[in-house]
């Protein structure tokens, strides 16, 4: 099972910032995967280097991705992009995979609405 988990600090002081030395955001995730799949781990990607995050290497599906943060600086905005599994459901033979949703997502420039 994919699980993730996000803890946002709203602060404790009515400013909306967090007390000096305690994080703003805090965010795990467990990729529920084979562990013999490939796959890049965490850092910046070579042709975006304004996001983060591990890749899929598995043949015919590299380069996306299960969890990525990405920013546009010029804009102010932070992305964060996240891929858990469906469970229960029927899973016709696909062979392409959905983490490019992800990838695509927080390297580009669509806004929220939109994409």
């Amino acid at each position: 099972m994919c699980i993730l988990f996000i803890y946002v600090n709203s602060g404790h002081g009515g400013d909306g910032d967090p007390v000096l030395g305690e994080y703003r955001l805090i965010l795990a995730s467990n990729r529920d995967e084979y562990y013999a799949r490939p796959a890049k781990i965490a850092g910046p990607w070579d042709e975006s280097p304004h996001v983060i995050g591990g890749r899929d290497m598995e043949p015919g599906r590299e380069g996306g991705t299960w969890l990525a943060i990405g920013s546009d600086i010029p804009a102010g905005i932070i992305r964060v992009g996240a891929l858990l599994n469906v469970t229960g459901e029927n899973k016709p033979n696909v062979t392409s995979g959905r983490g490019p949703i992800v990838a695509d997502y927080v390297s580009g420039t669509t806004p929220n609405e939109d994409y």
